[in-house]
């Protein structure tokens, strides 16, 4: 029997959170901390989510909890760029708009004054050295922890090593790899460690069993891509997320 899956194969590509869609996930090479709301716009307790597009994954979970909790949510998010205090590549070149952006977003977070900051990066910047991306997480918790914000910092996605979209097209067999595979940089959590009053929150377990990754959980397709989660599966972690921050 076929099972229906969801997203289909056809729409994992596309199935994206909605920041996408309202373009508000900044681009590679514009510098401004573009942003979009969600929830409820008159609320006075903020939350932020800021980083990269690993970042982004986690709008739909985080979207669902602002509404559910009378929060107003504000996503900052640019691609390719890792929030950490970092000079990195893209495609082997410098990448100046990503500090910009990334001085632009402190700032404009700074004014904010958030209740939560909720920060998240992909594990796979290899061009980055662990102890220079731990002081870049150091660096930049200090100045979200100066707004005042409670800051919880999410474990990056378990790196697939092939697209799902391909193995699935592919396969009868499930897509299925070891977790410790495809774990990416310990570096987060080294630097989360050293700094008591970040809360580090690894979602891991909400998206792997104990020992294997599944693409698909259920009858969900879990990643769209290699680094990213589907929405259709973010948006269902949310209560596993609004537990995991204590919410």
């Amino acid at each position: 029997a076929n099972v229906e899956y969801f997203p289909s194969l056809a729409q994992l590509q596309r199935d994206v959170p909605s920041i996408y869609r309202l373009n508000c996930h900044q681009n590679k090479t514009e510098d401004e901390a573009i942003d979009c709301s969600f929830g409820n716009p008159s609320s006075d307790r903020l939350i932020v989510l800021v980083g990269d597009s690993v970042a982004a994954q986690w709008a739909p979970a985080l979207e669902k909890i602002a509404t559910q909790g009378g929060f107003k949510l504000i996503t900052i998010t640019k691609a390719a760029c890792p929030y950490s205090r970092v000079k990195v590549k893209l495609s082997g070149r410098d990448y100046p708009s990503c500090m910009r952006w990334r001085d632009d977003m402190v700032a404009e977070i700074a004014q904010m004054k958030p209740a939560m900051i909720f920060a998240s990066q992909a594990g796979n910047y290899t061009d980055v050295s662990d102890a220079d991306m731990e002081n870049g997480f150091r660096s930049i918790w200090r100045d979200f922890l100066a707004t005042g914000a409670k800051l919880y910092v999410i474990e990056s996605t378990p790196l697939l090593p092939s697209e799902p979209a391909d193995c699935l097209a592919r396969n009868s067999a499930p897509c299925v790899y070891p977790r410790s595979e495809v774990a990416g940089s310990k570096a987060l959590l080294t630097a989360a460690r050293s700094v008591p009053a970040v809360d580090y929150i690894d979602m891991t377990d909400g998206i792997c069993l104990k020992s294997f990754c599944s693409v698909i959980i259920g009858n969900v397709i879990a990643w769209r891509d290699s680094v990213h989660l589907s929405a259709t599966y973010a948006g269902l972690l949310s209560s596993y997320l609004k537990t995991a921050a204590g919410l």
